[in-house]
């Protein structure tokens, strides 16, 4: 017998996503606040527990004490610092909310073992994501390894979608879609997907070559840090225009079934709301030279709007007509 309801699962699995979404919003702070090393080991901080919140705690010697290959540390900085333990606070905190997850997870290792499986792996996939945050602070912040330390975070989002949708495979669907209209609709909802895929690698090698740039300019020059992204910046930003097109076209006819499913009206609201807050922030990045504030939020936009493309897929392929019903 299940010791966790259907219901109960589905809502822990809604608050993990949650939990995971802002914590790709602080990592996002932390990168674009330069706090990655505020804590130059890890899993400690200076050695710590709980951080030193004044110089005067540290030894004299900190830079050469707690050096990263052989390269002496910052100037300490209390604001850093605290920013990223707090992000690694957090990062627990989902590991172990994720952890109760794969717990909860063998109410269906016999009922429906995807599921069960899932969670195990969503386990593994998060503790893989931990250790890769100390290889972020062993390599000196290397763009490589942060690009695949968000990856990673992405990687967790979808599985717990994945898990959402195996749960939502066994309500009734009392209302399908016409044929017509589910080919249609499906085929968008891959286009966007794959899309959205192309612009969120693109991102990165802005990102990283921001990260470049910001190395050897000033932190006052940022007005000049567009003249020098090269093509790979331009790229991202006139590549946006076609997405927002075909991303526009697939709401509206989401907009037109609706009435269908509640459901994916509200994902579909989702999918609107992250499109917009990412062409907000992306627009304020070029035009008001980088702020530090957008670069976070143009990051988890991209991320929620992944998520809501892949929940309008599942909800889509949910509504086909009975004849053509896909897992």
């Amino acid at each position: 017998m299940a010791f966790v309801s259907k219901r109960n699962f589905k809502s822990f699995i809604n608050i993990v996503l949650i939990t995971v979404y802002i914590l790709i919003l602080i990592g996002g702070i932390v990168r674009s606040t330069g706090s990655g090393l505020g804590c130059p080991d890890w899993p400690t901080c200076f050695g710590k527990i709980v951080p030193p919140t004044d110089i005067s705690q540290l030894p004299t010697d900190y830079k050469m004490q707690f050096a990263i290959k052989g390269k002496e540390i910052a100037d300490f900085n209390v604001v850093k610092t605290w920013t990223e333990y707090l992000n690694r606070l957090f990062g627990m905190l989902t590991g172990f909310f994720i952890l109760i997850l794969s717990v909860l997870a063998f109410s269906y290792r016999k009922s429906d073992k995807r599921i069960f499986w899932l969670a195990q792996f969503n386990l593994i996939a998060v503790i893989f994501q931990g250790w890769l945050g100390a290889v972020v602070v062993s390599t000196h912040l290397k763009p490589v390894i942060i690009t695949l330390h968000m990856v990673m975070a992405i990687v967790i989002v979808f599985i717990l979608l994945q898990k959402k949708k195996y749960l939502l495979e066994e309500e009734v669907v009392t209302k399908t879609l016409s044929q017509s209209d589910f080919t249609l609709l499906r085929r968008l909802s891959i286009v966007v997907m794959v899309l959205t895929m192309i612009q969120v690698v693109l991102g990165t090698q802005v990102r990283e070559a921001v990260d470049h740039v910001a190395k050897g300019l000033l932190e006052g020059e940022r007005e000049a840090w567009l003249s020098t992204l090269g093509p790979v910046f331009y790229i991202h930003r006139s590549y946006s225009i076609l997405l927002v097109l075909i991303q526009g076209f697939f709401s509206y006819k989401l907009f037109l079934m609706s009435g269908v499913n509640p459901r994916l009206r509200f994902h579909n609201l989702g999918m609107i709301f992250s499109v917009l807050l990412s062409l907000i922030a992306g627009i304020s990045l070029v035009y008001f030279h980088f702020p530090r504030s957008m670069q976070p939020v143009h990051l988890v936009a991209a991320v929620m709007l992944m998520g809501f493309q892949y929940t309008c897929f599942c909800d889509i392929n949910l509504l086909a007509p009975k004849k053509n019903n896909r897992a």
